[in-house]
């Protein structure tokens, strides 16, 4: 956090061997594996506001966490993710899967994955589009990649 290339940095309270630790233990990668770049800022009252993202090589995207912490008491709540840091291989794999289980039209083009982190860690997000323009074909799908089952999908614009 001392090394934050974020303008102003980090904020000291949260510069503590504790509050680091809590973060360590809420915060997962895909695999498990380190990421080779993070960057984390903050800002903080009586409770601090983090957002902290990681990418490294052999994988598309980067995955972002949304963090509360409480520096008093090194508590750590999730307020939001936006985890696409998912090896290519995986990103196939998953795009067939969600093709697959939701019978897409071929016109649709994937846009995004996301995967969800524990206790949904087995979930993927899928984002379709059939194009760049506002209110062209979105549909939505939610997959568990362990059960090989459709959980969820939405469409709008279709």
């Amino acid at each position: 956090m001392r090394n934050s290339p974020r303008p102003d940095g980090v904020p000291e309270s949260l510069q503590t061997q504790a509050v680091a630790s809590a973060i360590a233990a809420t915060v997962w990668t895909i695999d498990g594996a380190p990421w080779a770049t993070i960057v984390i800022g903050a800002s903080c009252g009586t409770i601090c506001s983090v957002d902290l993202s990681g990418t490294r090589s052999g994988v598309d995207g980067e995955d972002v966490w949304l963090l509360t912490v409480n520096p008093a008491t090194s508590e750590v709540h999730v307020d939001s993710t936006d985890l696409q840091a998912l090896p290519a291989d995986l990103v196939t794999w998953l795009d067939d899967a969600g093709r697959s289980l939701a019978d897409l039209d071929d016109g649709l083009k994937l846009s995004a994955a996301e995967w969800l982190p524990p206790p949904d860690q087995d979930r993927f997000r899928l984002s379709y589009r059939s194009g760049g323009e506002e209110g062209s074909c979105a549909v939505e799908l939610l997959i568990d990649a362990r059960a090989g089952s459709l959980v969820d999908r939405s469409a709008s614009g279709c």
